[in-house]
């Protein structure tokens, strides 16, 4: 019989998984709090402090991008798709503060807190040196049992300082439906930052909390987003690259998946409190 995985913190990384009761052993949310050459001295690590992947169902819906090439493989267009899917933009958490990438070196986290009781599990990161101009960068995740028997992710992200923040979010699946419905998504300009690797930016403005659901073969991912414009200003919905790797033509010809910004702007010391939930259905 094969042995069940375990929920679990594994501190020479600093990544922690929670994978709560499920038989199926189908179930995962991954945080990675990496430390940047801290404790790991290798060229190999993303900028990606405080990222996390999820997996409902044995499937990757909320996904890291991988690893495009082992050496500076071009794309056809002349990008270096490395750069896109080792560094900060194509991962999800609050990126590009003030528009800048995370910082290489002497940046990671301290665990502060990892408990598993029956029915919840949860733990938090704080990072320390990613972005100099904050001073609080933290994220607690939570993994409940519904009374189903299936598992659902709780996140709240908060970010103090700086002027521009920006919770990005992916899934490996389409894009399917946002509720609830209304118009069409106005079409918006993205910064040079992102403007390299995103296309077809439109936005729409949140009154109220929002569902976005991603489709992966027969699996669902919904995303509820509780910010509304009390605390945030606009989500930015996004065509990223749909490729992960640069080995032959029919990857890089994957179709785009899409990712959201939910973007906050203000003067700084600017203070953000993200909340989502997410559950594979």
């Amino acid at each position: 019989m094969k042995a069940l995985q375990r929920t679990e913190w594994f501190p020479g990384w600093h990544v922690g998984v929670l994978r709560g009761r499920g038989k199926n052993n189908d179930t995962a949310l991954f945080l990675n709090g990496n430390e940047h050459k801290w404790t790991q001295r290798t060229g190999h690590r993303h900028r990606d402090i405080l990222s996390i992947s999820f997996y409902a169902f044995g499937r990757e819906l909320a996904s890291d991008r991988g690893y495009f090439s082992g050496g500076g493989l071009l794309l056809p267009d002349g990008r270096k798709g490395q750069a896109w899917v080792s560094g900060i933009l194509s991962h999800n958490l609050v990126v590009v503060v003030d528009e800048s990438h995370q910082e290489r070196t002497r940046a990671g986290s301290h665990l502060e807190l990892f408990a598993a009781v029956p029915g919840i599990e949860m733990m938090e990161a704080s990072a320390f040196g990613a972005y100099p101009q904050t001073q609080e960068y933290r994220r607690i995740c939570a993994m409940i049992e519904a009374p189903d028997g299936h598992h659902y992710v709780v996140d709240f992200f908060r970010v103090k300082g700086g002027k521009v923040h920006q919770y990005a979010f992916q899934s490996k699946g389409k894009l399917t439906g946002i509720r609830p419905a209304q118009a069409s998504p106005e079409p918006t300009k993205l910064s040079a930052t992102w403007d390299l690797w995103l296309k077809n930016p439109r936005f729409l403005v949140p009154k109220e909390p929002h569902t976005f659901t991603w489709r992966d073969g027969l699996v669902n991912l919904d995303f509820m987003l509780l910010n509304t414009t009390d605390t945030i200003n606009r989500v930015i919905i996004t065509d990223a690259p749909g490729w992960r790797r640069g080995a032959s033509k029919a990857d890089l010809d994957k179709p785009p998946i899409q990712q959201i910004l939910v973007e906050n702007r203000g003067e700084a010391p600017l203070g953000t409190q993200y909340a989502a939930a997410a559950d594979g259905i």
